[in-house]
């Protein structure tokens, strides 16, 4: 079993990959930009949800950027840059990943995604380094 003190840094971990993943699709032809957009949500989510865990601040199992970064303000290290930096993902949230969405992510909102989330899971990793 995972020790729950090192939980955050699984949650890190999982970040890490979906960014690793968005970037490797990104690289490919544009007829994967919505699964790109998507993994790199999912590296914000999970690197938020990191922080929260490692302050032991409780969260619902939500997929809400604005709602998670929002337990997150009170926090020495906040930054509005953080809000800033999830307005990629305005446009797409998490219904991105059905495909009756409507909303497809044109190349350029695929490389802004992929620069939030590696700035979100940037930030989170300095701010809550052991």
């Amino acid at each position: 079993m995972l020790d729950k003190k090192l939980l955050h840094l699984e949650w890190i971990k999982f970040a890490e990959t979906d960014l690793s993943a968005a970037r490797e699709l990104f690289s490919k032809d544009d007829s994967y930009l919505n699964i790109v957009a998507f993994l790199s949500q999912q590296g914000c989510e999970k690197a938020i949800k990191a922080c929260l865990i490692k302050l032991e601040i409780k969260h619902r199992k939500i997929h809400d950027l604005h709602s998670l970064l929002s337990l997150l303000e009170g926090q020495p290290f906040f930054s509005s840059k953080l809000y800033d930096a999830i307005e990629a993902f305005e446009k797409f949230n998490v219904e991105i990943r059905y495909p009756d969405a409507d909303i497809f992510p044109t190349k350029k909102e695929a490389e802004i995604a992929i620069d939030a989330s590696e700035f979100i899971i940037s930030f989170i990793k300095e701010n809550i380094k052991d």
